[in-house]
């Protein structure tokens, strides 16, 4: 799970993306507003969905993840320029992320879904991350 350790980093210390969100990066879900507070908006939910190991002929485990990256807004433009902001510090990244190393981390796919219950838009994005142990 210390790719997302890495995908939080990523995030939060991009300045653009802090500049719209502050800290508001969390892993798989927001914080209980009973304990917390009302959420504020707009703000990032990450998680991992799946992760395969295969074992390459020279004995190394090299992991290919899926993480789900979720921008929750208030308008769509906001919902969209956040993705959009991720997009560009994610999509074609290689190197180091926390203590693993990336050799790809691609955008597989984009959804975007209206709740008008909590009048929230949502940018819902996958990507496809290869790493393995930066030892």
């Amino acid at each position: 799970m210390s790719i997302l350790a890495g995908i939080n980093s990523r995030l939060i210390n991009a300045e653009d993306i802090a500049a719209i969100v502050s800290d508001r990066v969390y892993p798989f879900t927001t914080p209980d507003p009973k304990t917390h507070g009302e959420n504020t908006y707009p703000l990032i939910i990450y998680s991992l969905v799946s992760t395969t190991t295969p074992t390459t002929f020279s004995g190394e485990y090299i992991h290919e993840s899926r993480v789900q990256v979720d921008t929750y807004a208030e308008t769509l433009k906001a919902a969209i320029g956040l993705s959009e902001a991720i997009f560009s510090r994610l999509h074609g990244y290689a190197g180091a992320m926390g203590d693993e190393f990336v050799g790809y981390c691609l955008r597989q796919n984009q959804r975007i879904e209206h709740d008008a219950t909590n009048t929230l838009y949502r940018v819902s994005e996958d990507y496809k991350i290869g790493h393995r142990d930066a030892t």
